[in-house]
């Protein structure tokens, strides 16, 4: 826990002081930006604080090297160049006009994904990696897949920041809105119920127009009990987990953490 204590006076300041320069946050949204809503900007905040959270927990306070991992169009990116402003950020998404808005606009470092993400490298490792809201859309193959890039492309030490739908998902389907329509939801959740994973693909025509890079392996949402998203963390000899949070980015999606160094001395 000695790493914890030397972190914790750094990441304090620094989350003050992104608190308090908050005013200053780039509020640039690029014209396709189908995910800019009222919540948008609080959404990031809310990201920010699980950041902190699980830097604190690897005893990381200043990372030098980030990864946007599905960046999308920067909707966290804007926050991380706020919170960690000396900090190299490097975007990756599968679509170069989104990846090409964040390097414009908040100055980051351009990586094009893979559409199989099991093949995805990078020329640099990371020490935090912030992915929201992309294991949430992966098949099982995908799932583990992302998850082993993730590992991958850590730095000793580093942190992984990964958002899943847990079990909060299906209490939002039953009593609040809908992911997709009951029909398709309920094998998923019986899959959930009895593998601890389930995935609904709603790869529809609309979903082809909007992701037309997406074709091959289509998309949907997972559903990932915390049992098994700790599982496969827990067959990575090389990371430790470090903490599951359910409901822990914006009161909707679970929060895991992992990070190196690992449970078992390297070979």
């Amino acid at each position: 826990m000695f790493e914890v204590e030397l972190a914790l006076a750094p990441l304090a300041a620094q989350h003050a002081a992104y608190l308090a320069n908050y005013a200053a946050l780039n509020r640039t949204l690029a014209a396709n930006d189908f995910m800019a809503g009222d919540d948008y900007f609080n959404v990031g905040k809310s990201a920010v604080g699980a950041i902190i959270a699980a830097l604190l927990s690897a005893g990381v306070a200043s990372p030098r090297r980030i990864l946007d991992l599905a960046c999308g169009n920067g909707r966290i990116t804007r926050h991380l160049a706020l919170l960690f402003p000396d900090a190299e950020i490097t975007v990756c998404d599968l679509y170069p006009e989104m990846v090409q808005f964040c390097v414009d606009t908040f100055g980051a470092r351009p990586a094009l994904s893979t559409e199989n993400l099991a093949e995805l490298r990078f020329d640099r490792d990371f020490d935090l990696i912030w992915c929201g809201s992309l294991l949430t859309h992966c098949d099982a193959a995908l799932f583990v897949g992302a998850l082993h890039t993730m590992r991958r492309a850590l730095a000793t030490p580093g942190v992984a920041v990964a958002t899943v739908h847990g079990r909060r998902a299906l209490a939002l389907q039953h009593y609040a809105w809908k992911l997709c329509p009951d029909t398709l939801f309920r094998p998923a959740e019986r899959a959930f119920h009895r593998t601890g994973f389930g995935f609904i693909n709603t790869f529809d025509d609309e979903a082809k127009r909007l992701f037309p890079l997406n074709a091959n392996l289509g998309g949907g949402h997972s559903l990932s009990s915390a049992a098994y998203v700790s599982g496969l963390i827990a067959e990575m000899e090389d990371v430790a987990l470090l903490f599951y949070r359910e409901m822990g980015w914006n009161g909707h999606q679970d929060v895991v953490a992992f990070g190196t160094p690992g449970v078992f001395p390297a070979s």
